[in-house]
């Protein structure tokens, strides 16, 4: 239940019921309507000023700090772009941009490292050719249907200046056919008559086979050597059953899904008949695990902002202990006066900069560049991490005492790893889903063929490896883990990196990368602020909404069930929307606009950049800035069939097209305004004001809204995937391994997380 609110003089704006589970969280306009307050479940305001022509200039925290309260602060240039950010450590970020207002040099004034600066340059058509910082290059060219056909990658190494090129051909459809990879092995894809992948060969890696049944829903993926993962659906097109084999026929990992009504998973049984039962709260959180043994039991309790202030195990009971900015103080034993487990402290940015134990010694010190990345992390015993990263704020280089390791991307996926003496120490094979990895490599001796080590992953519906096999079927590793990512056991050896949910966990200093920022499975949080801000909702650090049993972030900074609603209901079958674009909000949010409601609603998200000034990160990097940008230069109008382009500021013109369909029969650009019109006032508000009302309208709620007005009909639905059928009779495949017709297809995806 929700209830409307109304404030004298100012507009209307909503709040929760007042129960314990949907407290208020309240928001303030200016007669302008501009957004002058959001005051939070737990009574904190952040407080935001705006100058005579309503753009955002200021951003107090809700902190009480002295002398005086810390800000972020902002200019902008005549045309309205956002010159310079000063941050709550009083860093400030310098922004230009050329005649078209598109952002060409980012310099970061405060700082001393290398990447101080980042530079864009474009063609005479919008695509991004050049994006460089001090620590990389990329340089990328085009075809004739500005489709990417070449991204080239030079970096210093200790072996000097090191230059890789990914190469990109594509049939007529637009479908990529073919991708020659860093080390010159060449990708070959093939697809059905209704686009649908259905192999992709590479001689030097297994070859992998996808088969379908009528409804469009994968039935299984098969790898050359006989590995196999099979799926089975409900009426409702819901994952029931996975199974995971190796080359032999052994099981490996398999999961029988039970859910509720609203499509959480309320139990998993594995392959040895036992079960772990899930319980959540009314706002879907994670409130309790049973599991075989209650030895493996938890529950969890939160407040009214998503932080966690207890868990509950067999042994023992851990109390959490925040301040005014949801950042976590302290862990105690027992209770909330109890003996200190871990403490932490933070900088001015709500970064965390250090952990220490319960007596008070330092674990580990963080410290960050002006873009809120982690730059040293020093361990208690004095040993020193670094890390570097690309424009994009990827990580492409870890550096440790153990030797340094260059990452190699497509987008925002890891193709291979290098040492700093350029030899090759893994290499992956991706499937058509973000962080699935369906057969790699391994070499022991930096490359020496002789001992490389081949590996086929199988993954559990969350795409967390749960088993490592060999060539010819034995099992090299399994891995359990508990709901927010620690390990719950584990089997075997190997050197394998990527773990919970497919990400990289760095072994020694125990968090995952999760490429916006790092997340501490211990507590289950992120280390950082979301660079959304509240863009993704009123806390900034929480993980998945404290749901992490249906949902995972691949990026660190997407709302995934907005996301997995708009790409579903966009592609009309159900499908995940493959590109080569990264899988950050703004490229997420741009295949929103365009499958979505098309260019009607391409016009509501130009509005939505000034709304991304209320994030905590920087400007030009957040999601809605992005896809702000990128709709004002939305062109031409989009109809059925017809190629369109969006600017897209990290690969520039993103050229594809729209998939026929009934949804689509009429002109595009009508479908979308008349969508706009029709969707509820709350969508609606969403759109034009999502700052404002992601704080309080969860985003599964959005997506139910987003699809039509009859959101109690939703509800009162068994659809997993808030009832995206409507729009065409979507089909969901649960994390996506349906190609998006008519869409270049490069492994990147751009779209669902939802399972």
């Amino acid at each position: 239940m929700r209830a409307f609110c109304f404030q004298f003089s100012q507009r209307v704006f909503e709040c929760g019921a007042g129960n314990q589970q949907n407290r208020d969280t309240r928001y303030q306009y200016d007669l302008l309507g501009n957004l002058t307050a959001i005051t939070d479940a737990e009574g904190r305001t952040t407080t935001f000023v705006y100058d005579d022509l309503g753009r955002l200039i200021q951003t107090i925290d809700p902190l009480v700090e002295t002398p005086s309260d810390k800000t972020v602060t902002l200019t902008h240039d005549q045309m309205g772009n956002v010159l310079t950010r000063t941050d709550r450590e009083g860093q400030t970020i310098h922004y230009t941009y050329d005649a078209a207002n598109r952002l060409v040099l980012t310099q970061y004034l405060a700082d001393g490292m290398a990447d101080a600066w980042e530079t864009r340059q474009y063609d005479h058509y919008g695509n991004l050719v050049n994006l460089s910082n001090g620590e990389i290059t990329y340089t990328y060219t085009y075809d004739n249907h500005n489709r990417l056909e070449t991204k080239t990658d030079t970096r210093q190494t200790g072996a000097g200046s090191v230059s890789r090129t990914l190469q990109f051909h594509y049939d007529p459809a637009g479908n990529l056919i073919r991708k020659t990879d860093y080390q010159g092995e060449v990708t070959h894809f093939q697809y059905d008559s209704t686009n649908r992948l259905v192999a992709l060969t590479n001689k030097d890696y297994l070859q992998v086979s996808y088969h379908y049944d009528g409804a469009g829903r994968l039935l299984d993926r098969i790898l050359s050597n006989g590995v196999k993962t099979r799926y089975a659906y409900d009426q409702d097109n819901r994952l029931v059953e996975l199974t995971n084999s190796t080359a032999n026929g052994q099981v490996i990992h398999a999961q029988h899904f039970q859910y509720d009504r609203m499509g959480n998973i309320t139990k998993i049984t594995d392959q040895n008949g036992e079960t772990i039962t899930y319980t959540y709260d009314p706002r879907y959180r994670l409130i309790g695990v049973d599991a075989p043994g209650t030895e493996n039991d938890q529950n969890f309790t939160y407040d009214g902002v998503g932080n966690r202030v207890m868990q509950e195990t067999a042994t023992q009971t851990l109390h959490y202990l925040y301040d005014a900015g949801n950042r976590l103080q302290e862990v105690r034993l027992g209770s909330k006066i109890g003996p200190v487990v871990a403490g932490y402290r933070y900088d001015d940015n709500g970064s965390r900069t250090s952990m220490h134990d319960a007596a008070g010694n330092l674990v580990q010190a963080y410290q960050y560049d002006p873009k809120r990345r982690i730059r040293r992390l020093t361990q208690g015993s004095g040993v020193v991490h670094t890390y570097a990263y690309d424009p994009n704020d990827y990580r492409i280089r870890r550096v440790t005492p153990q030797g340094t390791s260059h990452y190699l991307l497509q987008a925002e996926h890891l193709e291979a790893i290098y040492d700093d003496n350029d030899r090759l120490e893994a290499k992956y094979l991706r499937g058509v889903v973000v962080d699935e990895i369906v057969n790699g490599y391994e070499y022991p001796d930096a490359g020496n063929q002789k001992t490389r080590v081949n590996l086929s992953f199988h993954h559990d519906h969350n795409k967390s490896v749960v088993g490592l096999s060999a060539h010819e079927g034995s099992i090299i590793k399994t891995i359990g883990y508990e709901a927010f990512g620690d390990v719950a056991g584990s089997t075997g050896t190997s050197d394998n990196r990527l773990r919970y949910t497919g990400r990289e966990q760095d072994a020694d200093t125990g968090l995952y990368y999760y490429r916006a920022r790092y997340y501490d499975p211990a507590v289950g949080r992120f280390l950082t602020e979301d660079p959304l801000g509240f863009q993704a909702g009123i806390n900034f650090y929480r993980y998945v909404e404290n749901n992490p049993v249906n949902f995972n972030d691949p990026s660190g900074m997407i709302v995934p069930h907005l996301i997995g609603g708009a790409v579903n209901a966009a592609a009309g079958i159900g499908v995940n929307i493959i590109g080569n674009q990264p899988i950050t909000p703004k490229g997420v949010i741009t295949d929103f606009v365009i499958g979505m409601a098309g260019v009607g609603i391409a016009s509501k998200f130009a509005h939505l950049s000034k709304f991304a000034q209320l994030g905590t990160g920087a400007i030009t990097s957040s999601g809605l800035f992005v896809a702000g940008e990128a709709a004002k230069n939305t062109v031409g109008i989009v109809s059925d069939g017809l190629d369109f382009n969006l600017e897209n500021v990290t690969k520039g013109i993103t050229p594809g097209k729209i998939a026929t369909s009934a949804l689509f029969s009429t002109p595009f650009s009508n479908v979308g305004a008349s969508f706009a019109d029709n969707m509820p006032a709350i969508t609606t508000n969403a759109l034009e004001q999502t700052a404002v009302k992601i704080g309080f309208q969860t985003p599964v709620n959005i997506a139910k809204s987003i699809v039509s007005g009859k959101t109690s009909e939703i509800i009162d639905s068994h659809l997993s995937n808030f009832g995206f059928s409507s729009l065409g009779g979507g089909q969901s495949t649960f994390g996506g391994f349906v190609s998006y017709p008519s869409k270049p297809n490069t492994n990147a995806l751009q779209g669902v997380y939802r399972k």
